[in-house]
């Protein structure tokens, strides 16, 4: 009788240990989230942690290019080079002034398929 009481009394203090406990500011292994530390980090000063954060969140997810600049920018930061050139989004297309025309209704394989319903073969 004594061992499940025991057992109880340590299950509830930790229970009550983990209630009071904080979880970690950010996903170690989400590339989002750790560029999102990054930038805050950098905000705040810290452009060592912001610099690691940003290393691994590389490694994790190489195809994001919007992490892979912030590397790079904040590595040419510490360096002391210039800022990188960011690409310029595409021009807007020019407005139409009047609608495109619309497509035909009826294209040609549905009019030879009607006409071969009805018996008349084209």
């Amino acid at each position: 009788m004594r061992l499940p009481a025991a057992c109880l009394v340590l299950i509830l203090a930790c229970l009550r240990a983990a209630a009071g406990a904080e979880p970690p500011p950010y996903d170690h292994y989400d590339p989002v989230a750790l560029n999102e530390q990054a930038v805050r980090a950098a905000r705040d000063g810290d452009e060592t942690t912001a610099l690691i954060l940003l290393e691994r969140a590389v490694r994790i997810f190489p195809q994001d290019r919007r992490i892979a600049a912030n590397l790079e920018t904040l590595r040419a930061w510490r360096e002391g080079r210039p800022r990188p050139a960011r690409p310029r989004p595409p021009p807007a297309p020019a407005a139409r002034t009047e609608p495109p025309e619309p497509p035909a209704l009826w294209p040609a394989a549905e009019r030879g398929y009607a006409a071969r319903q009805s018996g008349n073969e084209e």
